[in-house]
């Protein structure tokens, strides 16, 4: 079985449940279209992840490869089913015309070639640092594909989570080291290939995701700023290649333009069961996505609050999102039951470093230093978001105000709680921000870059015209 074939099912998986939630239905635009088919293939891989991690852990001695393999074909045809009742019942609606042209067509043109130029340098940086390390570097081969080759053997696989070798993190989720075991198997083999692919489709769905969401939602100017800045964030992460960051800040990036997408056609509730499935996604990729999970909830919380929706309007929402978030949810708590062990931060978790001011002065000092520093070919990408907003002002379209202010509450809450481990690690601090603090900020700013781009004033204050359904 080729690699191809590792990828179709949750390709198919992931389009079939956007078709079913709407994305892909007679009244969406082409740029809804494109949309829906950007985030299939990681929400997908989630949710093919999820069903390889049960497999693992429960069926594999009774039904070998082929159970799981039908598992995936069932879930697939069961959402094709769903997608098919889905066209049906948008029959009669019409296809969205296309939008008009918009200013800025020759620059639109002259950006998008700089785009496929940035993405083939991106691909050749890529290849560069595989061919150096195949395996990847330090946590890929210590942490994600480590345990993706425990999981890969039927006897023994469960050593992944013993306590013996705490310097891996056993506690970790699993969405990327079961989807590489599930691809190994599947395969036969334990290739380097399968990692390093699965590390590429990562780095260029967060930039395609950033340029479309920016375009649909502001045109085309704001559009190519957020795939150059995006892909400044992608090319930097080249330093810390085949990690779960650059996974869990698409999954985030996802959440927070499904959120924008469900202002912007408050009619229709599967961009926020999408939503809840790129959440559940990102709990499943790493401890951080239970705090960007927990600020989402109260940023979300208080701007309706603020707004005064109806009690039925915020259950109506909230059940629309849980339904996407449970699955993946529901899969991280079960491993974190009845595989993980203790979290080595929660389990020695050092209380006074709250109430440390040396130290939180040092945290502060180092969080505002990397923001100043971080970006390709010594460009800091947060000081350029900083200088577009103030040149340029803020001009959010009317419909979208409302989940603009819940994201820009939402990511300070996040590096807030980032802020908070580093006061409590039992860790060395200095040790502990020097490694991990690039990485942290690598998951905020895809989606700090579509704020801004979200926020820039009048260059093109015109979203696309609301789709029918997503």
């Amino acid at each position: 079985m080729t690699l191809l074939a590792g990828f179709l099912l949750p390709t198919w998986l992931g389009l079939a449940v956007v078709g079913a939630c709407g994305g892909f239905g007679r009244g969406v635009s082409a740029s809804g279209r494109v949309l829906g088919a950007i985030v299939a293939l990681p929400l997908g891989l989630g949710l093919t992840s999820a069903v390889a991690f049960l497999w693992i852990a429960t069926w594999r001695p009774c039904v070998g490869t082929a159970g799981e393999v039908g598992l995936e074909l069932l879930l697939a045809v069961l959402g094709s089913a769903a997608w098919w009742l889905r066209q049906r019942s948008d029959a009669g609606q019409e296809r969205q015309p296309a939008s008009a042209p918009r200013p800025g067509l020759l620059l639109a043109g002259l950006g998008s070639l700089a785009l496929a130029v940035g993405g083939w340098r991106l691909v050749r940086v890529w290849l560069v640092a595989t061919y150096r390390h195949p395996g990847g570097d330090w946590d890929a081969l210590a942490i994600w594909n480590l345990k993706a080759r425990f999981l890969f053997w039927p006897e023994g696989w469960d050593r992944a989570f013993s306590p013996e070798i705490a310097w891996s993190h056993p506690d970790y989720p699993l969405l990327l080291p079961a989807f590489l075991a599930r691809t190994w198997i599947w395969l036969g083999d334990r290739s380097w290939i399968v990692p390093a692919a699965t590390s590429l489709a990562f780095l260029l769905l967060v930039v395609a995701l950033a340029t479309v969401s920016a375009y649909r939602l502001r045109g085309w100017v704001p559009a190519l700023v957020a795939g150059v800045l995006v892909w400044g964030v992608a090319y930097t992460s080249l330093g810390f290649n085949q990690y779960a960051d650059m996974p869990l800040a698409l999954y985030f990036l996802a959440t927070n333009v499904l959120l924008l997408e469900s202002a912007h056609n408050p009619g229709s509730r599967g961009p926020l069961v999408l939503a809840g499935l790129a959440a559940g996604a990102m709990v499943w990729t790493k401890n951080e996505g239970w705090a960007m999970l927990t600020a989402l909830l109260a940023s979300e919380g208080v701007v309706a609050w603020r707004d005064r929706l109806t009690a039925s309007e915020v259950r109506a929402r909230a059940l629309a999102f849980g339904v996407g978030l449970l699955p993946l949810a529901a899969t991280t708590v079960l491993f974190k039951l009845t595989f993980a062990p203790a979290n080595d931060l929660v389990d020695r978790v050092a209380w006074g470093g709250l109430v440390d001011p040396g130290r939180l002065a040092t945290i502060l000092g180092r969080v505002a230093g990397a923001l100043a520093s971080y970006g390709p070919f010594r460009l800091p990408l947060a000081v350029v978001l900083l200088a577009l907003v103030l040149v340029l002002g803020v001009a959010v379209p009317p419909a979208l105000r409302s989940a603009a202010t819940s994201l820009a509450v939402r990511l300070p809450l996040v590096l807030a709680a980032y802020c908070a481990a580093f006061a409590v690690t039992p860790n060395p601090l200095e040790w502990h921000l020097a490694t991990t603090l690039e990485r942290l900020l690598s998951q905020l700013l895809p989606s700090a870059v579509l704020l801004a781009t979200l926020a820039m004033g009048p260059i093109e204050n015109r979203p696309a015209a609301p789709d029918s359904r997503l």
